[in-house]
């Protein structure tokens, strides 16, 4: 599913948010920046279909992981 709704993240306009897209819209709705290792970390975790782009569905999935989710799924615990 393409990003609808979410048109001002998407900067050049494919439909889906890649790593800069992630890591600017994060920024813009008032995260604290990230590195670029963490953004890949989290976007790799999203990216259910590892196609190397987030669809809404997968980005909704980045807006509501729990820190502690994510530090899990890397882990392994």
């Amino acid at each position: 599913m393409q990003l609808h709704g979410c048109d001002k993240f998407d900067s050049d306009g494919s439909g889906y948010l890649d790593r800069g897209e992630l890591k600017d819209a994060l920024t813009s709705m008032g995260m604290e920046p990230l590195e670029d290792e963490e953004i890949d970390d989290m976007f790799s975790m999203a990216d259910s279909d590892a196609d190397g782009k987030l669809s809404i569905d997968e980005f909704v999935r980045v807006l509501t992981m729990d820190l502690e989710d994510m530090i899990d799924q890397s882990t392994g615990y």
